[in-house]
Parts: C-alpha cells; sequence; structure tokens
C-alpha cells in the first residue's frame, strides 16, 4: 500500500490509524458472531472485547434497523468505519499537487 507523503511521522500516523481501524474492525466482527452466543456475555475473558466495541456499537442500535428479529444496526457501524479506512490515506496527500493549477493539463 502506498501511503503519500515524504516524512516519517506522518507514516507512522496514517500506519497506525489504519491499523487500528483494521483491528477495531475485527474486534467488532468478533463481536458481532458472539452475539449468536448468549452465554458469551457472562464470560470474563470476553468483557474486555465488550468493553471496546459495545459503546460504538451502541451508537447506531437505536435507529431502529429491526426487521424479522434480526439487528441490522451493525451494518452503519461498518459503513463508517470502511469509509473513515478509506479517508485515512488522503490524510497524508500532497495538497499543493492537488492545487497546482499546471498539473490539470
Amino acid at each position: 500500500m502506498v501511503i503519500p507523503g515524504d516524512s516519517a511521522a506522518e507514516f507512522v500516523v496514517i500506519s497506525g490509524t489504519l491499523n487500528f481501524l483494521a483491528l477495531y474492525n475485527a474486534l467488532i466482527t468478533a463481536r458481532i458472531l458472539l452475539s449468536w452466543f448468549p452465554q458469551a456475555q457472562g464470560q470474563p475473558l470476553l468483557q474486555p472485547l465488550f468493553v471496546v466495541t459495545d459503546p460504538f456499537l451502541n451508537l447506531f442500535r437505536g435507529l431502529g434497523l429491526n426487521f424479522g428479529g434480526l439487528d441490522f444496526s451493525i451494518l452503519p457501524a461498518f459503513f463508517l468505519l470502511n469509509a473513515l479506512t478509506n479517508a485515512v490515506p488522503a490524510l497524508g496527500a500532497d495538497a499543493s499537487v492537488l492545487l497546482d493549477p499546471s498539473t490539470l493539463m
């Protein structure tokens, strides 16, 4: 993956943010899979997973996306994480190249 930018600090921040978002996406996926097993809520080993992911997921639970007994409120959460993951590399883009009129032709 190519991340635009020329400073090491910029690379570290953008790469770190992308890694965090990928890890958080994996944690939310694990949390959703564990929701199919109600007894998992009481497992002390899994409590950190619920503590880390539930605040983000609770933002979307009030949207009323329940159909046929299934909760589809996770879809906007995944869409937001995907949009952030796609937008983060643009933070390191060189704006001077984009604003230079000579590059438009």
